[in-house]
């Protein structure tokens, strides 16, 4: 079989089994471990496949429904989201920085509390695209381009990371799906996992805006330690025993009121 077919044939494969090893591959279609690696290295880029510690994972594979879509959290704590996203505009940004807004629902809050200010914004996500095309005229917007996933509403995969990786910012204002003390900080799907390591690992600061009913919610994969973070801004009604111990954890607490 030529190339094309043999892809086509081990996507449904990998599509079937959810989670196969190399060697799997190689024994399969009796090919060598360079050429399954050609092979995949396609299928990730066109965002089919996930490869991790040596597994191969379909993206069907991956538990959706642990994962809202963008549109239903639009409706959830949105007066939380809000005083949220006003105090961090307020308190953390200056004109002539560099700020990373991952694409998630509360940080897509920031976006029309940075009208007045002068900086750039590097962005994955559609929506904090489009506010910041209408609230902020004074910004400089740079989006990363890659695989549109329509239930986050962002742009995953190797194109998105690449991105991120290339360039510096002053803060990375990112949420997630839930934090606990046991878990960290987690989210559901490892594309946009990547994605955010990504953009914090070039990042002065890390800034988590997360609402109080994220709290006690442990998600499919950690994002980064709960050690990594600088700051964690949330509403009123977030657990004070957590919060205690974040905080004994060195992570600047901010009650947004």
């Amino acid at each position: 079989m030529n190339s094309d077919e043999r892809k086509i044939r081990m996507e449904k494969y990998i599509e079937q089994h959810s989670d196969v090893s190399v060697a799997e591959l190689c024994e399969h279609f009796n090919i060598s471990s360079m050429t399954v690696w050609r092979d995949l290295n396609s299928l990730e880029e066109r965002g089919i496949i996930i490869r991790k510690h040596g597994r191969v994972m379909h993206v069907n594979a991956l538990t959706n429904f642990l994962e809202p879509k963008f549109a239903s959290k639009q409706s959830v704590y949105n007066a939380e989201k809000e005083t949220i996203a006003k105090y961090a505009a307020k308190q953390f940004v200056k004109d002539n920085q560099i700020l990373v807004l991952e694409g998630g629902t509360t940080v897509s809050y920031l976006v029309p509390h940075l009208k007045d200010r002068k900086v750039t914004l590097l962005t994955n996500g559609l929506d904090v695209m489009n506010l910041a095309a209408e609230h902020c005229p004074k910004a400089s917007l740079m989006a990363s381009g890659g695989l549109f996933r329509q239930t986050s509403r962002t742009f995953v995969s190797s194109q998105a990371e690449s991105f991120f990786q290339k360039n510096n910012s002053n803060i990375f204002f990112f949420s997630a799906t839930g934090i606990t003390l046991e878990s960290g900080i987690t989210d559901p799907n490892p594309l946009e996992i990547e994605v955010k390591k990504r953009m914090a690992k070039n990042s002065n600061q890390k800034i988590l805006l997360i609402t109080s009913d994220k709290f006690g919610v442990s998600s499919l994969t950690e994002i980064f330690p709960l050690g990594e973070i600088d700051h964690l801004v949330t509403d009123a009604n977030a657990p004070k025993d957590v919060l205690q111990k974040l905080d004994q954890l060195g992570i600047r607490i901010h009650i947004a009121e």
